[in-house]
């Protein structure tokens, strides 16, 4: 949660200047459903706003900059995890605490660089490529359910299960034999997002996460080590020089990639349908150029990011292009709007897959703390649009306005989005 700040409520200093106090509110309503207004007008006015007790960046060049630099941490999430955690009255070890100490996401520099170096080869091209048959063989069941009654929600039918079954289908886990597993992924992703947590909120994640290191610990444990295919397979025969993850580490590396990787896919999937669903043009030209499916995957994340923000605070004093920022001062990086900036992209606000920079985007970060998994869920979302929407011609929409979801702040994902089979298209 931003904290007040000694101005005006959301006024910054350009719209002081100016008497026209302007309101960043990045948990209303209006915001949520669509943000890039109020994007626009804070990179045309003031794209270094300072609000509500925290910096505001929204241009390209800025949000790179601040996420290639070590002066920058991530470690907001677990302050932010501990300052709101209730006490339980549980008593140790802690799930919640095991996991955001040593998980992937939550670790620091030397610990995160050796984790990724140990953990890349499982999110390498080639080893998505040779998961691909997986993949289309997980999204052509889900398309093929969601027609037999002639109309769907893309989200609950496709966006939803498809992401976890891919995760899983990787790790060699059935996840069938464990009915609450999505919700237990989904109460462990609110960590990624704790600002807006209630108590209700962590002790659902205490009991899932715990749910989960049980699951995933019995499964690391029966796996044979023999250097076979599956991920965690690769992660076990994973080195760099001596080094080598433990099974602790691989057992939290496994949790990861359901935490990190279902949600985002599942916005990824469902913003894509959407935008070439309503964008006709767009999907006609994909159609009859198939050549250009991971070129409209990257224009998705440029356009409709489903990562729309992150935030990063200063441990250093540090002078950026004329301001100050303290040691201990937050930066919320707007990711969504520097993704159409228009220093960046020539006519930002106009989807369009034959883009030639689109892969620039920022929908998944950059530098050292860029997704892991970015390319596997661009191949997902890949998959999903060729199947349902390249290689059929009859799906329409079948719905009103869309509403996209309130319940985290960083995601831009669409509640539901309902289609129809066999209309004419």
């Amino acid at each position: 949660m931003l904290e007040p700040d000694a101005r005006p409520a959301g006024a910054t200093r350009s719209n002081e200047a100016r008497g026209k106090p302007f309101r960043f509110n990045p948990l209303s309503e209006e915001f949520h459903q669509d943000p890039y207004p109020v994007y626009e007008r804070l990179q045309r006015e003031d794209p270094r706003s300072r609000m509500l007790g925290s910096w505001i960046f929204t241009s390209f060049a800025d949000v790179v900059r601040v996420l290639s630099s070590r002066t920058y941490s991530s470690r907001l999430f677990e302050d932010v995890i501990w300052k709101n955690k209730p006490d339980f009255g549980i008593p140790e070890p802690d799930p919640i605490q095991y996991f955001i100490r040593k998980a992937i996401v939550f670790t620091e520099n030397p610990d995160h660089a050796r984790l990724r170096r140990l953990t890349n080869s499982g999110f390498t091209r080639g080893q998505i490529d040779a998961e691909r048959s997986l993949i289309k063989a997980i999204v052509d069941a889900a398309i093929d359910r969601a027609a037999r009654d002639g109309t769907a929600d893309v989200v609950r039918a496709i966006a939803e299960p498809v992401p976890l079954r891919v995760m899983a289908g990787r790790l060699d886990l059935d996840v069938d034999v464990h009915p609450d597993f999505a919700r237990w992924i989904n109460d462990a992703r609110q960590l990624l997002d704790p600002g807006l947590m209630t108590r209700s909120d962590y002790e659902r994640a205490h009991a899932s996460m715990s749910n989960l290191l049980r699951v995933m610990h019995e499964h690391v444990d029966g796996c044979p080590f023999h250097g076979g295919s599956n991920l965690i397979e690769k992660f076990a025969s994973a080195r760099w020089g001596d080094d080598r993850l433990d099974r602790n580490e691989i057992q939290l590396l496994s949790i990861m990639t359901f935490v990190a990787g279902t949600e985002t896919t599942k916005a990824l999937i469902g913003n894509g349908v959407h935008l070439l669903l309503t964008h006709p043009d767009q999907l006609a030209l994909l159609r009859r150029d198939r050549s250009l499916l991971r070129q409209a995957v990257d224009e998705v994340m440029r356009y409709e990011s489903p990562l729309q923000q992150t935030k990063r605070v200063a441990i250093a004093d540090s002078k950026f292009d004329g301001i100050t920022i303290r040691k201990g001062e937050q930066i919320l990086l707007c990711l969504g709007a520097a993704n159409r900036d228009p220093a960046q992209f020539a006519d930002p606000q106009r989807f369009d897959i034959s883009r030639r920079n689109s892969d620039t985007h920022l929908a998944f970060g950059y530098g050292m703390r860029n997704c892991l998994g970015g390319a596997l869920a661009a191949t997902i979302a890949e998959v999903v649009i060729e199947r349902l929407l390249v290689d059929r011609t009859d799906v329409t929409l079948a719905g009103a306005t869309p509403r996209w979801q309130t319940q985290s702040r960083i995601l831009r994902s669409l509640e539901k989005l309902p289609i129809r089979f066999g209309a004419a298209a």
